[in-house]
């Protein structure tokens, strides 16, 4: 059974049992992308000058701690978590998440094959950073640690490959 809920993440991690999770795979709207908003340089957040609608409202810096502390609770002992972010927030977040008992293994690079917005050096890319709970072995070790995918609904599947 399928169910859609729209509400905060770490107040939904809450209403889950203890190591009832498989795997966690989050993107969230990193803090880091705010200071693009407040000059208006992005119309993938909230509010910009070159946007009409309506987007998600930053998950603070702050909140990780506390995120992460909900993820490793839920998570079963030898599963991953998966953490999609940029560079700046790959530098807070690892030290956070290893306080809170994560493995970090390494960052994964998501090309996305298509360059993106932005000034000085635009990126193409974007980490995924690979945490444990406990030990687990991939189904396939022949993944490299760059891949080149246009569209995340490909990296999905190929996620769901890996975990088969």
């Amino acid at each position: 059974m399928s169910k859609i809920y729209q509400m905060d993440a770490v107040d939904w991690l809450k209403t889950l049992e203890n190591c009832s999770v498989d795997l966690f795979i989050t993107d969230p709207p990193y803090e880091s992308l705010e200071k693009y908003r407040q000059i208006g340089t992005t119309t993938r957040l909230k509010e910009s000058k070159s946007s009409s609608n309506q987007w998600f409202s930053v998950f603070p810096n702050t909140r990780f701690e506390e995120l992460f502390r909900e993820v490793y609770r839920v998570l079963k002992k030898g599963s991953h978590f998966y953490l999609f972010c940029d560079q700046e927030t790959m530098f807070l977040a690892k030290p956070i998440a290893e306080s809170v008992g994560f493995k970090f293994w390494k960052p994964i690079v998501w090309d996305k094959c298509a360059i993106g917005m932005g000034y000085h050096y635009r990126a193409r890319y974007e980490f995924i950073l690979f945490f444990e709970k406990g030990k687990r072995k991939l189904n396939d070790l022949s993944v490299p640690v760059i891949y080149q995918v246009l569209h995340m609904s490909i990296l999905r599947i190929e996620l769901e490959t890996i975990y088969a």
